[in-house]
């Protein structure tokens, strides 16, 4: 882990598989994180990072509650990720 990691400034040097990650969330969100379970790379796409996301609150119908607050698979590029996490949190 690497300090850049440590600051919230990661590259995808930095990322590996377990890792969980603050992000820039929604209002209300501030305890939501997201963890990485898979990371691979594609030959038009480039690295995609396979996430899940906690402590979210998403508008579901067919939820118990109305509402969703685990997102179990999220595929997103490198950008998207290196954009959104803003602290390591641990693994």
């Amino acid at each position: 882990m690497s300090l850049l990691s440590i600051l919230g400034l990661a590259r995808a040097a930095d990322y590996a598989e377990g890792q969980v990650w603050k992000y820039k969330t929604r209002p209300g969100e501030a305890a939501s994180t997201l963890q990485i379970s898979k990371m691979e790379t594609d030959p038009k796409l480039g690295q995609i990072f396979h996430i899940s996301v906690f402590q979210v609150r998403v508008k579901n119908p067919q939820a118990p509650t109305g509402a969703t607050t685990e997102l179990p698979h999220f595929p997103v590029s490198k950008q998207t990720l290196d954009a959104s996490v803003t602290k390591f949190v641990g693994k």
